[in-house]
């Protein structure tokens, strides 16, 4: 629950989901929706001293439900989106690897927590032992995160490209020096991307793409691949233990070159949309080239 979020947003999600117990600290309680059904805890308060120092013995597997990510809801009201432990292990590890996250790389955290890429922001930086950098509010200026990133050393950005063109737009060629540049959440043009490489001059640029519902990055497409004369920059390709198919109406794979609709698949998926059985077997349908499996109609 995003704090900043619209107080009718975040009472809608916190009735839909149904939760009991929330974290949160004191001086952002006021900000939330009522909460005298649920349990609060104020971490910032919470006495520690007689607490275990080990990890809770708690057990866990694969199709336990990780977390609950609500959707835009620009074609209606949000949705929430149930992705399980299982499917969030798969990815982390696999989009880790491609990113490549070191322990002496220091990440900005950018994404709003209520939106599905600052799994990747907060949670990367950590399976790597990398430091993860917060910048005090919610929209900074170019200039201004430039300052953040000079000041705190930060190696890896991770940006929408409508940012990322405001950067390169603000700042001169080369004022900028990261290891790292990841983008997504729209479509990359070639020239914001061209852009955004004289700026920083990363000695990596991927485009992440992905809906919430295929777990935050279920496509990568990086620098080392060659950009042709495309005028945006491509989705890439699967990662991890995913399919990708792009289909027709009845679910016959169309030749190159053809247009369809892109179907994602293997086990990267949601579970489906949290309580609205009827919305996820729309979008949820049988996998025609595996028993038992399952795509996601991208739209």
């Amino acid at each position: 629950l995003d704090p900043d979020y619209p107080t009718e947003r975040l009472a809608y999600m916190v009735e839909d989901s149904g939760i009991e117990l929330l974290l949160t600290q004191q001086h952002i309680r006021e900000s939330l929706p009522a909460t005298e059904s649920l349990s609060v805890i104020e971490l910032d308060r919470l006495d520690i001293a007689h607490h275990a120092l080990t990890n809770p013995n708690v057990a866990l597997h694969g199709e336990n439900l990780a977390y609950v990510i609500y959707t835009s809801g620009s074609t209606g009201r949000p949705k929430g989106v149930g992705v399980s432990h299982g499917a969030l292990a798969m990815h982390l590890q696999s989009v880790g690897e491609r990113y490549g996250l070191m322990p002496e790389d220091r990440l900005l955290q950018f994404a709003s927590i209520s939106f599905d890429a600052a799994g990747e922001q907060w949670l990367l930086p950590l399976l790597a032992g990398a430091a993860l950098v917060l910048p005090q509010g919610r929209y900074l200026p170019p200039e201004m995160l430039a300052g953040v990133v000079r000041r705190h050393a930060v190696s890896v950005l991770y940006l929408p490209p409508a940012y990322l063109r405001h950067l390169h737009q603000g700042l001169p060629a080369g004022s900028l020096s990261v290891r790292l540049c990841i983008s997504g959440g729209e479509a990359w043009s070639r020239e914001d991307f061209e852009g955004i490489r004289r700026t920083c001059q990363p000695e990596r640029l991927f485009n992440a793409y992905g809906p919430a519902e295929a777990v935050i990055t279920p496509t990568l497409w990086s620098d080392d691949a060659d950009l042709g004369q495309s005028p945006q920059v491509p989705v890439g390709q699967p990662i991890g233990a995913r399919r990708a198919w792009v289909l027709d109406a009845d679910l016959n794979l169309v030749p190159a070159g053809v247009a369809g609709e892109l179907y994602l698949g293997g086990s990267g998926l949601a579970r489906g949309y949290f309580s609205r059985a009827g919305q996820t077997s729309e979008r949820f349908v049988a996998d025609p080239f595996g028993t038992g499996e399952r795509l996601y109609r991208t739209g």
